[in-house]
């Protein structure tokens, strides 16, 4: 008997979606296992059309007489309830829910009415890790005829309050603007990796934690354009020189708008931008505020010309209008279009970079001698990154003048002048000088002991001699 004559021993045919969908498995009853290929993206379309109404998982039964046993293995998960499919157990969830994802690759775009399974729920998405689990963000191929707008987004959580993901790698591979995830309230990205351009994701706040932005070629990584608040808290970034964007003309003039970067590393082969590139110049009334808190590192960028930091800047002078507060540390470091001061120290860092790195061209003028018998000198100094210049004098002090006392004990080495340097000062080592004093005195005892015992052994031989004398 082939396989055709013993599917026609069911009176209930084998349904495409035991085929297609992820983690979903056929057995023949002359044959193994044949497990479906998790790594093929799946047609959430095609899936739903096929998918019989089946929620959860409902085992068959069979005569034990049949040759075919349909069975479905879950490869999601609400608790220990196993379903079918991801659209499955979203549309069976309830706000607060936690959905776990099996090893594969996972979508909701373009599920049909999934929206109306996600409007109002908070839900959390949990992978198996960034190797393991993928999830596609929007459509692979776009359409050209929505090129710059909106409509190329993923709309599947669209007005939904919180939606969280967590150890997976999320995807948005199409290499156009205008692409994430559309109305979401809120969005956190944990323990993940994202590969690809977005611009969408919480409408009011955006968290990533410990995430890795990757696979970004010549673009940004990410832009701010939706989210009026934006943190990201020990994440990497991998890229071609091209990383944060801060910019938005979807809120323009409508809000301040925050970006929080904390204890992160921007890495690149190739310097293009700074690690936030940053456009001020159409908030109208409204302010950006960025805040750099941590240690936050950079490898391959270079030093902006105008703000002499690795970590911010701006394409061209037009893009900093003066509606842009950085603080450092919760220390105010540039405002006003302009940096605070050219040197900062701050809990955890320094601003400006060339501050930080000693990059200083300097220009010695001649020691002139004051009425006081010190020395002064005219200092400037210029930035090696920015330019900026700033001049100082330096004092030296006059030699100390030696007392009549004190000409006896003079050495060589005493004689030599004391300079005071105004932009160091040393501070003595008083451990030395502690020891030094005590071995005076111990050699000082020594000594009288010494004298003491020969006037006593002086004193006993006169006696003697003496007695002697007038016998």
């Amino acid at each position: 008997m082939n396989h055709k004559q013993m599917l026609k021993v069911f009176a209930v045919p084998v349904s495409a979606a035991f085929i297609m969908g992820i983690g979903h498995q056929v057995v023949l009853a002359d044959e193994t296992e044949q497990p479906i290929d998790a790594t093929e993206t799946v047609d959430t379309t095609t899936e739903q059309s096929t998918t019989m109404d089946q929620s959860p998982i409902q085992q068959q039964d069979v005569n034990a007489s049949a040759t075919v046993a349909p069975q479905q293995t879950s490869n999601v998960w609400i608790g220990q309830q196993g379903y079918a499919s991801l659209e499955e157990a979203v549309k069976n969830s309830n706000d607060g829910d936690t959905i776990t994802l099996g090893e594969g690759r996972f979508t909701l775009y373009n599920s049909p009415n999934i929206q109306s399974y996600t409007k109002g729920k908070s839900l959390t998405f949990i992978g198996q890790g960034i190797d393991k689990t993928y999830w596609g963000i929007g459509a692979t191929v776009p359409d050209p005829s929505k090129f710059g707008t909106e409509y190329n987004g993923d709309y599947s959580f669209d007005g939904a309050k919180t939606v969280t993901f967590k150890d997976m790698t999320l995807q948005s591979k199409a290499k156009i603007d205008y692409l994430g995830f559309i109305r979401i309230d809120d969005t956190i990205v944990e323990d993940c990796k994202i590969n690809g351009k977005t611009f969408y994701w919480g409408y009011k706040t955006a968290i990533f934690k410990n995430t890795t932005f990757d696979d970004t070629d010549t673009d940004y990584a990410i832009w701010t354009y939706s989210s009026p608040i934006m943190t990201f808290d020990g994440c990497t970034f991998h890229g071609a020189g091209k990383y944060i964007n801060v910019y938005t003309d979807y809120s323009t003039g409508k809000e301040n708008r925050t970006v929080n970067i904390n204890n992160c590393t921007f890495i690149t082969q190739k310097h293009n931008k700074s690690a936030l590139n940053i456009n001020d110049s159409n908030m109208g009334n409204y302010k950006y505020y960025v805040n750099f808190t941590g240690h936050n590192v950079t490898e391959g960028i270079q030093p902006h010309t105008l703000t002499c930091s690795r970590l911010f800047g701006f394409s061209n002078n037009k893009n900093n209008s003066g509606r842009l507060v950085v603080k450092m540390d919760g220390v105010p470091i540039w405002q006003d279009a302009k940096m605070v001061s050219h040197s900062i120290d701050t809990a955890n860092d320094k601003y400006t970079d060339g501050y930080k790195d000693d990059a200083f061209d300097y220009t010695y003028g001649e020691w002139v001698k004051q009425e006081d018998g010190s020395f002064k000198r005219h200092v400037k100094r210029v930035c090696q990154y920015c330019g900026y210049a700033e001049e100082y004098d330096e004092i030296k002090a006059a030699p100390v003048k030696p007392t009549e006392d004190s000409k006896s004990q003079e050495t060589p080495a005493s004689k030599a002048p004391t300079t005071v340097n105004t932009m160091s000062k040393v501070t003595p080592n008083k451990v030395n000088a502690v020891k030094a004093t005590t071995n005076d005195v111990d050699t000082s005892v020594q000594t009288n002991i010494g004298l003491s015992i020969l006037g006593v052994f002086a004193g006993i031989a006169g006696i003697l001699g003496y007695r002697k004398k007038n016998k």
